[in-house]
């Protein structure tokens, strides 16, 4: 009995580890093979490999590129299709911004190269005969430039002649013709020195003047308070040029706020000379005005000088009434009378040569002056604009001094004519003043006449000698006659 119960307990023990044994394998292989399941799963999603991440970016560029090469235009949405499933971690914002700035950087690029642009718009948009076309351009392109330029000159000459008399265009017609008026003024052209004009700014001098009345001296800022005058003088005491740089000064905007009110015409009374005598009025004189804006860029200016006249707007400078033919003189201060009497609120000077003038325009001017002979200061502030002429040996002081040592020198200088022929001649080094008239006149006769031929004949048409000769004339011949009262005219 008792070794049966011994035989018993052994069985059940090894029963028991046996169980034990099987239980803990049996454990150990489902722990095993849960692991091996969990395993796999977690080494699904590895950290990012940096070299496929720049390997897609770079593909993204790739796109950005072709697209630029091929002038497509940017599609975002395509990179997002191909690549929003991508196994990098690129999200949309970031596939979007590198397209993006890759496409735009790249787009940039090409639009800034010149030649690129030439070729993609004309070797293959418009094929070579524009390349042609271009190629032409670039070897005659001055010639083109010239031609293109004649031609838009050319029509915007031909619009603004169309426009200018249209009320409405009259302030861009009087800005034109104030630059008309400049470039024709500015420079003092003068026969006998071809090619080498003055300033007439920087020579003209204010003149001086004798009311004919009770003889008393005016000056030039006085007679700006009359609005019609009468001006008379010898020849190339200044009358005309006192009339062109009236109007210079109004073109450069140098008058008083008065005087800008009015808008000066030069009218050279000679111009009237062409004309026949039975046709001669009032009407053809306001013509005249037109022409003369005409010819200094308001073209079309009937308008213009109908309602200025009526308005009283005008300043009327006639010039030269002793240059008028005898025949015909007195039907032009006739139109002349009529026109300022029917617009009295206009502003007017006459000139004419003293010796001529016969009060022709008592009844329509306010006063009539005569132009005084230059003063010894007045001398030297006209010969100040031939200091920089001057040779080495010679001054303007050394002139001044030269004049006072021959009286009657002197004397024929102190008109502005003849001191400018002086300061001419004097500025030749070889050049010395003779001591009486009659040797002055023939000496510079005689070089002004050679420096004409001298100068390759450009004065050979007898009208520019006959010009400063006729003035040399005439002066000698008022001067030699002061006491007479002849009408000395041109005729």
């Amino acid at each position: 009995m008792p070794k049966f119960n011994l035989s018993y307990t052994q069985l059940f023990r090894h029963k028991f580890n046996q169980l034990v044994s099987i239980s803990l394998f049996l454990l150990t292989l489902t722990i095993v093979l849960s692991w091996s399941w969990i395993l796999p799963s977690y080494t699904q999603t590895p950290t990012p490999n940096i070299q496929s991440r720049q390997v897609i970016i770079q593909e993204i560029k790739d796109y950005a590129e072709r697209h630029v090469e091929n002038d497509k235009a940017m599609d975002s949405r395509l990179m997002i299709d191909l690549y929003e499933k991508n196994s990098v971690g690129l999200t949309t914002p970031e596939i979007t911004k590198i397209y993006e700035e890759e496409y735009t950087r790249l787009k940039e690029a090409k639009d800034s190269n010149l030649w690129e642009k030439i070729n993609d718009d004309l070797f293959y948009g418009l094929g070579w005969f524009a390349a042609l076309a271009l190629l032409i351009l670039l070897i005659f392109k001055e010639v083109i430039q010239g031609w293109l330029t004649y031609l838009f000159n050319t029509f915007g000459k031909w619009l603004y002649n169309q426009i200018a008399g249209f009320e409405l265009f009259w302030n861009l017609s009087l800005k034109r013709y104030k630059k008309g008026l400049i470039n024709k003024h500015e420079q003092l052209k003068i026969p006998f020195r071809p090619n080498r004009p003055l300033s007439l700014q920087e020579i003209y001098v204010d003149l001086q003047f004798l009311e004919k009345a009770n003889n008393e001296p005016i000056n030039f800022s006085e007679i700006k308070k009359y609005n019609r005058l009468a001006i008379k003088g010898q020849p190339g005491a200044g009358k005309t040029l006192l009339l062109k740089y009236i109007v210079l000064s109004w073109a450069r905007e140098k008058l008083n706020s008065s005087s800008k009110e009015y808008v000066p015409i030069l009218l050279e009374l000679y111009r009237f000379n062409e004309i026949e005598i039975s046709a001669l009025n009032m009407e053809v004189l306001k013509q005249k005005l037109v022409e003369a804006l005409d010819r200094d860029d308001f073209p079309k200016a009937n308008s213009f000088v109908d309602q200025s006249l009526e308005k009283g707007k005008l300043f009327l400078l006639f010039d030269g009434l002793d240059e008028v033919k005898g025949l015909i003189r007195s039907q032009v201060v006739q139109a002349i009378n009529d026109l300022l009497d029917k617009y009295d609120k206009c502003r007017a000077i006459i000139t004419c040569r003293a010796a001529v003038y016969r009060n022709d325009f008592a009844e329509s001017v306010e006063k009539t002056l005569d132009i005084k002979e230059f003063s010894d200061r007045q001398m030297r502030l006209f010969l100040e604009a031939w200091k920089s002429e001057m040779p080495p040996d010679k001054s303007i002081d050394q002139l001044i001094q030269t004049l006072r040592d021959r009286p009657l020198i002197m004397e024929l200088a102190r008109n502005p004519l003849m001191l400018t022929i002086v300061a001419h001649l004097y500025t030749q080094p070889a050049f010395v003043l003779p001591q009486s008239r009659s040797d002055f006149y023939q000496e510079s006769t005689h070089i002004l006449l050679n420096q004409w031929q001298n100068n390759f004949n450009q004065y050979k048409e007898s009208a520019h000698k006959r010009r400063v000769l006729q003035h040399l004339a005439l002066f000698a011949q008022d001067n030699a006659s002061k006491q007479q009262k002849d009408d000395l005219s041109l005729d």
